[in-house]
């Protein structure tokens, strides 16, 4: 990431894709639910891990912040 600005887009976008893989997890549990299929589960696992990753992956983006980002965030949050 080259700046700041880039980094909390990239975090609020990785945000938005884990509630995206979090509703796929969903939408497989009700249809393994339903159908007891050995691929509704393999789907429902797929999601599961691809859920996994969407997580990890935001929360390696945040880890990266600067400590300069980091004070401004809590400044602005009023939690400095």
């Amino acid at each position: 990431m080259s700046s700041d600005a880039e980094r909390e887009y990239a975090i609020k976008q990785a945000g938005i894709a884990l509630e995206e893989a979090q509703r796929e997890v969903e939408r497989c549990t009700a249809l393994y639910d339903e159908s007891g299929l050995f691929s509704d589960m393999a789907a429902l696992h797929l999601a599961v891990d691809q859920r996994d990753d969407a997580r990890r992956y935001m929360e390696a983006l945040i880890r990266g912040r600067s400590a300069e980002q980091v004070a401004r965030l809590e400044s602005e949050r009023g939690l400095a």
